[in-house]
């Protein structure tokens, strides 16, 4: 969960210790990887499957 845009699924491909920065991939090919400061994250949660309703 992410102070500023709320929940958002996506990839950690990359965990800067020392700058406490985490580079996240989008599972949408549309958007550009993200830069985010651990201090604006609340939680990390782990999603093991992503369920889509297939009568949309």
């Amino acid at each position: 969960m992410n102070q500023e845009e709320g929940v958002i699924v996506e990839c950690i491909i990359d965990h800067d210790v020392d700058s406490e920065n985490i580079t996240i991939h989008s599972l949408n090919p549309l958007f550009e990887n993200k830069v985010l400061n651990l201090s604006h994250i609340d939680k990390l949660f782990n999603v093991v499957k992503v369920m889509r309703d297939r009568r949309r």
